[in-house]
């Protein structure tokens, strides 16, 4: 199953790519459409603070539970879980339970905020990992997409120990 994604530009001449997804968050009546940078050198997926208060978000009140800095900037981080649906080439939805960081700038200021408004949502490779997303991009053809791996088989550590086929021990015998 493969997962397209968008390759254009972002604040310069570079290509990036971008996945496009439909974000929920129940626990913050949050539902919109989201375009986030594809990032394979960011631990975690992120919602950027300006993506945070289009959506409503109150990023005033909101917990601070990390610290993560990015783009040279300081942010308090709140882990939210969250529903971020997907369309695969057939345009199936395809659905990932996953927990999404929303950046807060440790200082809330109204320059602070207009700073990093250039700051994008990120999908990183916690959602690759979880979810076993290969993320291919072809910068060529300008094409990406992610694409689904099957889960591994149990390696020979994990699988059920096999007891070895033994022998009855002979009446009065003694082991050791």
């Amino acid at each position: 199953m493969r997962i397209p994604l968008t390759v254009g530009n972002f604040y310069s001449d570079r290509k990036v790519v971008f996945a496009n997804f439909f974000l929920r968050i129940p626990s913050m009546r949050v539902a919109h459409a989201l375009s986030a940078v594809v990032d394979s050198g960011s631990p975690f997926t992120s919602i950027s603070t300006r993506d945070a208060l289009a959506f409503g978000i109150p990023i005033k009140t909101l917990d601070k539970e990390t610290v993560t800095r990015l783009a040279g900037f300081t942010f308090y981080g709140k882990n939210v879980k969250g529903a971020l649906n997907f369309r695969d080439e057939a345009n199936n939805v395809v659905k990932f339970e996953h927990d999404v960081r929303i950046l807060v700038p440790t200082k809330l200021d109204s320059a602070t905020i207009a700073q990093v408004q250039d700051i994008p949502s990120l999908v990183g490779t916690d959602l690759m990992e979880d979810e076993r997303l290969t993320f291919t991009y072809n910068p060529s053809a300008l094409s990406a997409y992610f694409e689904r791996n099957p889960p591994e088989p149990p390696s020979a550590s994990q699988a059920a120990p096999v007891i070895p086929h033994s022998q009855p021990i002979a009446q009065g015998a003694v082991t050791v």
